[in-house]
């Protein structure tokens, strides 16, 4: 019995859909972030949409990017040290 090649077509047809799904999970997580209201949405956001960039780019994810761009936010870059200010002075009685 010859098989006629429809299984490589219905695994490339799967794959093509796991594909799309990701970049529409990717696209998800943008929003999901941008709505988010915690700290390093804006970065979170354009990470995300970075992803699904690399899958496809469309002036969807373009839209999305200018609305994280957008938004205030902050990321700790470094911490600091700090001393005590119980040793800096010395307490005398």
């Amino acid at each position: 019995m010859a098989t006629d090649g429809g299984g490589a077509f219905e695994a490339e047809g799967a794959e093509r859909n796991l594909t799309a799904q990701l970049w529409r999970s990717y696209v998800a997580e943008a929003r999901a972030n941008r709505w988010s209201g915690r700290a390093g949405r804006r970065f979170d956001g354009l990470e995300a949409l970075r992803k699904a960039a690399a899958i496809r780019a469309t002036p969807e994810l373009r839209n999305e990017a200018i609305a994280c761009l957008t938004l205030p936010d902050v990321r700790v870059q470094r911490s600091l040290r700090v001393m005590r200010l119980r040793s800096l002075f010395t307490l005398h009685r």
